[in-house]
């Protein structure tokens, strides 16, 4: 240990040191604390958000996307590009889909949403929202009218347990009451479901929009599409009835609100066209998408279609993550250059009232790098004892905010997304540590520059 380490230590430790400059000694790590572990509980929530965002965009949104540049383009024509690009390596799924708005209805409700007719074959590996929907299957896709044999079923079996639930919990009803209501139970667990006669075709719905309609899985809902059959007035709108086989939950409200899936061919039946919309790819690293997208230029006709990947469609969202990732950071930060202020304050205050042994120790023969090097080392000591503890009262925050339960109807979410980057909170701790020992470089200055006949004047 050097002269210089053991000097300070022994400021630390000794009991004649003034308390009000003890006292400001422990509001500096204080300060250095309250930033750091601050810094780690916010950073930690902002990049969880941002994560969850993210996550939720990649699975059910395409990772690169073919459009045409213009509306003569035919279906052939984007097959053709699609045997041009399917051996690339790193695509995982190409899907051609359909897209366009119409608006939706049920007995309450009126909406616009957006029409993606997919591949169901593919369905599963190429959107996220089949692997976890909330309510239905999609095996119901090519038996549309099974959604509602299983909805009538799944109603008798509750009203069933309301029914038994009455017979075994009230005890006021007579002989005659009880025996109706073993004759009910008897005939919903007889009763047989027909299938509905007309055959209806599945569509798969948002939660969000499933609440807004008031529908469930296996009851049917009303498309209207204005691109109908030509009547006496001219165009008229076209109206069909689908089936609700499944509703999915993403976590992302405008996302469940306003899209809608059905198979592909069904939706050029319904929007009467041959064309598709584009393609939609997948690839199995996304980090390399802006790769395998630039393989694809080279390989399509550029001349009639534009590739787009995921961080250009999404381009606005993700500046806007991180100006708001960037400002919360700089305000926080703020808070860091306060509790700097605070260790440059308590060293003058120390320096002034050391003058008499820092002279004395000059006049030892300590140099002016050796003094400087004492306060240094109480600057250092200070943000490393406030980094130290600010990192475990972060981590500790953090890990109690992950428990923390949302009201998922209100926010989407059910639990407060934090994601811990230890790079970012190495980041922070290493910024933090250069600053305290940035603030310690004004008073070990000062020190330094105390002679030992000013600092012995008067004795």
């Amino acid at each position: 240990m050097s002269l210089e380490f053991d000097i300070t230590l022994r400021y630390f430790r000794s009991k004649k040191r003034n308390i009000f400059i003890s006292l400001l000694t422990i509001i500096s790590i204080l300060g250095v604390l309250i930033a750091v572990a601050s810094l780690i509980a916010v950073n930690s929530i902002v990049r969880g958000f941002e994560m969850e965002i993210k996550e939720k965009i990649l699975q059910n949104e395409p990772h690169i996307i073919i459009l045409p540049k213009n509306s003569s383009i035919t279906e052939a024509q984007f097959y053709q590009q699609i045997d041009k690009i399917k051996k690339i390596k790193g695509i995982e799924v190409i899907t051609p889909y359909i897209s366009s708005t119409v608006l939706i209805s049920s007995f309450n409700n009126l909406n616009a949403v957006k029409v993606n007719g997919i591949e169901p074959k593919i369905a599963k590996k190429a959107y996220g929202i089949f692997r976890t929907l909330k309510r239905g299957s999609l095996d119901y896709i090519d038996a549309p009218n099974q959604a509602y044999i299983d909805m009538k079923k799944r109603g008798d079996e509750l009203f069933i347990r309301e029914k038994i639930y009455q017979y075994m919990g009230d005890l006021t009803l007579n002989s005659e009451e009880r025996d109706e209501i073993i004759n009910d139970i008897s005939i919903l667990k007889n009763r047989v479901i027909e299938a509905p006669t007309k055959k209806s075709s599945c569509v798969y719905i948002g939660k969000a929009l499933s609440e807004s309609l008031a529908l469930q899985v296996g009851e049917e809902l009303k498309l209207i599409t204005p691109f109908g059959d030509i009547g006496p007035t001219g165009v008229m709108p076209k109206t069909r009835k689908f089936r609700i086989c499944g509703v999915f939950f993403t976590s992302l409200y405008e996302f469940d609100q306003y899209n809608i899936y059905m198979p592909i061919k069904e939706a050029q039946k319904f929007l009467g066209i041959t064309q598709i919309t584009g393609v939609e790819i997948k690839v199995d690293n996304i980090y390399k998408s802006d790769k395998i997208t630039s393989i694809i230029e080279q390989k399509i006709d550029l001349d009639n279609f534009s590739v787009s990947g995921f961080s250009k469609m999404n381009k606005n969202l993700f500046s806007a993550l991180q100006i708001e990732k960037t400002g919360m950071f700089l305000l926080l930060a703020l808070v860091i250059l306060v509790s700097s202020f605070n260790i440059i304050a308590t060293l003058t205050l120390i320096v002034n009232s050391k003058r008499k042994e820092i002279s004395i120790l000059k006049s030892l023969g300590m140099t002016n790098s050796s003094i400087r090097k004492i306060f240094l080392y109480k600057g250092m000591i200070i943000g490393f004892v406030g980094i130290l503890i600010g990192s475990i009262i972060g981590g500790v925050i953090t890990h109690f905010l992950k428990q923390y339960k949302m009201d998922e109807n209100l926010y989407y979410i059910p639990n407060l997304p934090v994601r811990v980057d230890l790079f970012e909170i190495s980041v922070i701790i290493f910024i933090t540590f250069v600053v305290t020992l940035l603030a310690s470089i004004i008073p070990a200055n000062r020190a330094a520059k105390i002679t030992p006949i000013y600092g012995l004047k008067g004795e």
